[in-house]
């Protein structure tokens, strides 16, 4: 795992709670450490950027 993948989980966290300027360091902590538990099918996407059906269709797939 890259420290680009674990940034990704980072921000998915801080966004699913709501993107708060103060938070519990705990809270987050725990909730990245649950997602690496389940790295191998946690799929995660920032769709407000793109459109992952977008790019589906210009690879080909």
């Amino acid at each position: 795992m890259s420290s680009y993948s674990l940034e990704l989980l980072v921000i998915y966290v801080w966004r699913q709670h709501g993107k708060p300027d103060n938070f519990t360091m705990k809270e987050m902590i725990k909730d990245v450490v649950d997602l690496l538990e389940a790295f191998s099918t946690v799929k995660v996407s920032f769709d407000d950027h793109y459109s992952a059906d977008t790019y589906i269709r210009i690879l080909g797939r």
